[in-house]
């Protein structure tokens, strides 16, 4: 909050009441453990994407797997 001026001054009073939304947000999620973040993905076609996420799981598998 003390850098309110300029945050409005780079972007606009908008994005700034936004990210303290953000930010309280997340304070809550991490205090209390009470939030669920949704991620929505809209397509013209069904077929375009993946129905499930599995496909991250399995990449990140092979991924551990690789030496640093």
């Amino acid at each position: 909050m003390a850098a309110e001026a300029e945050i409005v001054r780079l972007h606009d009073q908008r994005f700034y009441r936004l990210w303290l939304f953000y930010l309280a947000a997340a304070m809550t999620m991490f205090s209390d453990a009470g939030m669920v973040n949704h991620q929505l993905q809209y397509v013209r076609r069904r077929d375009s994407i993946p129905m499930t996420r599995d496909f991250m799981f399995e990449a990140e598998i092979q991924l551990r797997a690789v030496p640093a």
